[in-house]
């Protein structure tokens, strides 16, 4: 799944509406995975770099326990 931040929160951000289980978390473009909690429908980014990886757009790749729900 493919989740396209319209607006950067900064280090610590909430994804909210998701059904499967997250995996793995990482930005598209960048050099690792990210550390993550999922609690229900809310997944918990944490350590986010302070500003925007990307001046257009920030893209977050998740990849999840099966197809997105």
């Amino acid at each position: 799944l493919y989740c396209h931040l319209n607006v950067y929160h900064g280090p610590d951000t909430v994804i909210g509406g998701l059904t499967n289980k997250v995996l793995r978390a990482s930005i598209v473009g960048g050099a690792g995975e990210l550390r993550f909690e999922q609690r229900g429908p809310q997944l918990f980014l944490r350590d986010l770099p302070t500003t925007s990886p990307d001046p257009v757009m920030t893209v977050l790749r998740l990849d999840l326990d099966g197809k997105p729900d």
